[in-house]
């Protein structure tokens, strides 16, 4: 998506910038909010109310 390849475009020049760095990967499939996680049922999705 556009979030995606714009945070790449960023961590290129960065690491142009600062070539003490080192760039791994642009996602850890940790971004689980479309599809079922065990992340989602732990530590919930969303805001919650209780009144």
């Amino acid at each position: 998506n556009m979030v995606t390849g714009a945070a790449d475009a960023v961590m290129t020049w960065v690491l142009g910038e600062f070539t003490a760095l080192r760039y791994v990967s642009i996602s850890g499939n940790y971004c689980t909010d479309k599809k079922p996680s065990a992340v989602n049922g732990l530590l919930g999705r969303g805001k919650n109310v209780v009144a």
